[in-house]
């Protein structure tokens, strides 16, 4: 259900859909907000707990060869609070009604979720993602913890000869930006590590914005849920229609691509 929540997310940002889209046994139901958020919910008979998944239409491909990793920090730097939900305050509370939450960056989408909470809590769950949506409130102390998190998360995850191969070829392919915008160290870093505070509340302000958003509860009456949807997120302005992002560099010829052995 993780990856479905997923992609029903972001195909209203990227085509003209129903009000309720049937998958396998169940049927999701949309809402188009005033903001642009789009809202969806499904009942899949399961009454203890439900899912929520918060997904934004931007990951690694809107970075560029000077901030690549940035998609990366921006999700870990949701977590770093906001004036009502200070750092390390959101999962703390989702663990405290059973459920567990976390997030992780794609391409093409990054995305939030909280599994396994009651629905007495659907609305402070909402609550909390509404609030951090567009009300960080920057401490330099928790960003630079964020930081260092993904630095050494980076060291473990990018540093195989595969990867960084692949991201050599998609390099070249995409001419430095979009999908392949980035090239990790021979450590397996990106920029990430070295990017500002500035930086990355920019990427945020111009991505993190309902209107390059959906939300998908899974669990409960999906009428009840989009309401609920609404009444967390509808207040939230729209915001700025987020850039444009690069066509591939097709044509380029043919590269001959060498990975250096990593330590």
């Amino acid at each position: 259900m993780f990856s479905t929540a997923v992609s029903l997310a972001l195909l209203p940002l990227l085509a003209p859909i129903g009000q309720q889209i049937p998958v396998g046994d169940h049927v999701f139901h949309r809402r188009t907000l005033s903001n642009g958020l789009e809202a969806l919910a499904a009942d899949d008979g399961a009454k203890g707990t439900i899912s929520v998944f918060v997904v934004y239409a931007v990951g690694n491909r809107a970075e560029t060869e000077a901030t690549t990793g940035i998609a990366h920090l921006t999700e870990h730097s949701l977590f770093t609070g906001t004036k009502t939900t200070p750092a390390n305050a959101h999962d703390a509370a989702v663990k405290r009604v059973g459920g567990e939450s976390n997030a992780y960056t794609r391409d093409d989408f990054t995305a939030y979720y909280a599994h396994k909470i009651p629905p007495t809590a659907l609305a402070s769950i909402l609550g909390m993602e509404a609030d951090r949506m567009r009300g960080l409130t920057w401490g330099k102390k928790a960003f630079l913890n964020e930081r260092e998190r993904l630095r050494t998360e980076e060291l473990h995850s990018n540093a195989s000869n595969e990867l960084q191969l692949g991201a050599r070829r998609d390099f070249a392919l995409w001419g430095g930006r979009g999908y392949g915008a980035g090239l990790f160290d021979v450590r397996g870093n990106t920029r990430g590590p070295t990017l500002t505070l500035a930086q990355v509340k920019s990427f945020y302000d111009a991505w993190y914005r309902p209107r390059n958003a959906s939300v998908v509860v899974v669990g409960g009456d999906p009428k009840s849920t989009l309401d609920a949807i609404e009444k967390a997120f509808g207040g939230l302005p729209a915001g700025p229609r987020p850039p444009e992002l690069p066509s591939a560099n097709l044509g380029a010829g043919k590269i001959t691509l060498k990975a250096p052995l990593s330590r």
